[in-house]
């Protein structure tokens, strides 16, 4: 079981940087995050759930802004050695990390292959989103709907001292193209 919780407040004072009285601004974020993981042999199984409350105050008579949100996190089911080999199966919304955050730090929906055999480590995946990600939205992001990914990624260990890694990310947008001057 994980337990997350963060709690943020900004006073943000003068905004416009005149003599306006009371347009001070207020603004708290909390969020708290619950995941579940399974473990049975070569089986692993992780849900993580967000809540998240959002709200803006302001000190004229401009009215709050209040926003709260269930969103999903990372949900995926993991299938280690499949046949006893050096294959592994993730299935699932997963997180996507590369350690100098240089090309993504991302949770997509994916199918994510893997293969490791000393001295080498491999992964490939396909990623599309396939549902929302937060109940205040009624749709997939535009920005992340229909866009397909292969991802990949290779290690070689050499040594203790060298260490040699190549990443891959090929991106097609195959989202409709609004006209021009069409909303």
């Amino acid at each position: 079981v994980l337990f997350r919780s963060e709690f943020k407040v900004d006073w943000l004072e003068n905004i416009a940087l005149g003599q306006r009285p009371r347009d001070d601004v207020r603004k708290s974020e909390q969020e708290v995050q619950l995941g579940l993981s399974y473990r049975r042999d070569r089986f692993l199984a992780f849900g993580e759930i967000k809540l998240i409350a959002d709200q803006v105050v302001f000190d004229d008579d401009t009215p709050r802004i209040s926003e709260k949100a269930i969103e999903r996190g990372e949900m995926w089911l993991l299938f280690q050695r499949v046949f006893d080999s050096n294959y592994s199966v993730q299935i699932g919304r997963q997180n996507f990390l590369e350690p100098r955050l240089w090309w993504w730090d991302e949770d997509l929906d994916a199918a994510r292959f893997y293969y490791t055999r000393e001295p080498w480590r491999f992964y490939v995946a396909v990623a599309e989103e396939l549902g929302r990600v937060s109940t205040n939205e009624d749709f997939i992001d535009p920005e992340q709907e229909d866009v397909k990914r292969l991802l990949g990624y290779a290690n070689w260990i050499s040594s203790a001292r060298f260490n040699l890694k190549g990443f891959f990310l090929a991106q097609r947008d195959d989202s409709d193209t609004p006209p021009i001057d069409g909303v």
